[in-house]
């Protein structure tokens, strides 16, 4: 009997460790997961202050610049010389690379946060794809770039946002044509694959490691080395580009290698009947974060 009352002691014992060990680990896993979410909410709300300040102290200024430079542009403070409408012509142009700027930030910070909407209908791909291949031509023609274009013969329907997809062929277009040797040439192909359409732009620029490849679509990163040391901007177009082709129920895929160029494909489905597109947070794998250069501090 003695025996027995030690030995049920000694469990009883045992037990209350053990629970106490598992409450203990409980609260501590609780405590982490609070002062992790409170870090994420405080990562957020840094970058909806970062972003408030871009869009009321930046984006003001720079819409006033462009006006005057319109005007200057239309003569309406006199007649400029060549030297002058040179640069006048330079102060639109920096003026709109930073409206790009500012425009990225926004677009990409909706997108991860689940507070962008697409306007969704069926279009014809091949139109909207022949409209922003000659909307991207005088770039090319700077350069002496030529830019080709091959379309099926018949394509069906596509159900999708033409703005948003127009802004993801735009930006493969510019990165094509920014990496591609002057006098070269990029070709913007579109094919039916199955059920999907496809449409790759492919150029021979110095192509993209594996290793850079991997992060690609990563906000704010940049490819170092050859061409790519050159590039401007934040990083975000490609990841801008993939959470828009996401939120098609499609995706954004490389394939590259160093000296060989670059094809991007985006793939998304044709419209299907009662199709409909919602936009996900899930569409991105990855939320805004400010990088280190550009965190806000607490004061």
């Amino acid at each position: 009997m003695f025996g027995t009352s030690w030995w049920l002691a000694g469990a009883l014992g045992a037990g209350a460790a053990w629970l106490a060990t598992s409450l203990a680990h409980r609260r501590r896993a609780r405590a982490l997961e609070a002062a992790i979410s409170d870090r994420l909410h405080a990562n957020d709300a840094r970058v909806a202050r970062f972003l408030s300040m871009i869009s009321h102290e930046l984006r003001t200024p720079l819409s006033s610049v462009l006006a005057f430079a319109e005007f200057l542009e239309d003569g309406l403070g006199g007649p400029l010389t060549k030297d002058q409408g040179a640069y006048v012509n330079r102060i639109q142009v920096a003026t709109a690379q930073m409206q790009r700027l500012v425009d990225d930030l926004l677009d990409y910070h909706r997108v991860s946060q689940g507070r962008f909407q697409l306007a969704c209908r069926p279009l014809n791909y091949c139109e909207l794809v022949k409209g922003v291949v000659a909307q991207a031509r005088p770039a090319f023609k700077t350069k002496e770039q030529r830019l080709e274009l091959i379309l099926p013969h018949h394509l069906a329907p596509v159900y999708g946002d033409p703005e948003r997809l127009a802004q993801v062929l735009l930006n493969l277009l510019s990165n094509a044509s920014r990496y591609t040797p002057h006098g070269a040439s990029v070709r913007v192909e579109v094919a039916r694959e199955g059920v999907e359409i496809a449409t790759r732009v492919i150029d021979n620029g110095p192509g993209i490691s594996a290793e850079a490849q991997a992060q690609l679509f990563e906000p704010f990163f940049q490819a170092q080395g050859g061409a790519t040391s050159r590039q401007s901007g934040l990083g975000l177009g490609l990841a801008i580009a993939q959470g828009l082709m996401l939120a098609h129920h499609g995706e954004l895929s490389v394939e590259s290698a160093p000296g060989k160029g670059t094809v991007f494909t985006a793939r998304m489905p044709l419209a299907a009947a009662g199709f409909t597109l919602p936009l996900e947070r899930a569409a991105l794998t990855q939320p805004l974060e400010l990088p280190p250069s550009m965190q806000l501090s607490e004061a």
